[in-house]
């Protein structure tokens, strides 16, 4: 998939990503080698990856998805330890870099408009400018029987400087003993974006590891 906007990142290794999402047909046909790949790696039923990746990859591109990626890694323990990670491009009414990152710090501190409990928002400076990390922890409440799963969440939020958007890179993961280590790996894609350059997101090969990764012992496969 060409990118919509002149936008460059790096996704690393160990990450699955849905290829052609501007061509539902191409999608189709191209994510059932993908399917049987992961399902073979990570000992998940096939048609269970199949319903998964139905279901959401309409919805996220819809809200303005440009990279849509599953992870599946062998902890240092032996289990599985998964994530989810999503590129988005959103509009953003201000054009300033420096006051958009502002702006979103602002709304997602304690007291601001988009802040929610278990929620912290840090300002960073990246490489390309401005940004701000929002991580939330989800803990199912002790009185219910049946409440989700706990969930660690994370968002690096980075304005385009002189346009009116903003790059969100989510990644999450119901393994939320992985937290730290997840964080580590947010932070190392954020600080491969670049403006400006329209190359498509790279895929880290193994002999460009990123040390980010040195918590998990091996990509499953």
């Amino acid at each position: 998939m060409k990118p919509s906007i002149d936008l460059g990142y790096t996704i690393p290794q160990g990450f699955f990503g849905l290829p052609a999402l501007d061509d539902p047909e191409v999608l189709a046909d191209e994510l059932q080698p993908r399917i049987a790949q992961i399902s073979t790696a990570a000992g998940v039923e096939a048609q269970k990856l199949r319903d998964l990746y139905g279901t959401v990859f309409g919805s996220l591109i819809a809200a303005g998805a440009v990279y849509i990626g599953f992870g599946y890694f062998r902890a240092d323990d032996g289990s599985v330890s998964t994530a989810t990670l999503n590129v988005f491009v959103k509009g953003s009414p201000e054009t300033k870099a420096h006051i958009a990152a502002a702006q979103i710090l602002a709304a997602h501190s304690e007291g601001g408009s988009a802040h929610t409990p278990g929620m912290s928002a840090t300002a960073v400076e990246l490489p390309c400018g401005p940004a701000v990390f929002v991580m939330r922890m989800t803990l199912p409440p002790s009185d219910v029987g049946e409440a989700p799963p706990a969930a660690w969440q994370a968002q690096a939020v980075i304005p385009m400087p002189g346009a009116q958007r903003v790059v969100v890179i989510d990644l999450s993961t119901a393994s939320v003993t992985d937290a730290a280590y997840y964080a580590g790996v947010l932070d190392g894609i954020a600080r491969t974006v670049t403006f400006g350059t329209p190359t498509p997101p790279r895929q880290q090969t193994s002999e460009g590891s990123s040390p980010v990764l040195s918590n998990i012992t091996r990509v499953l496969g």
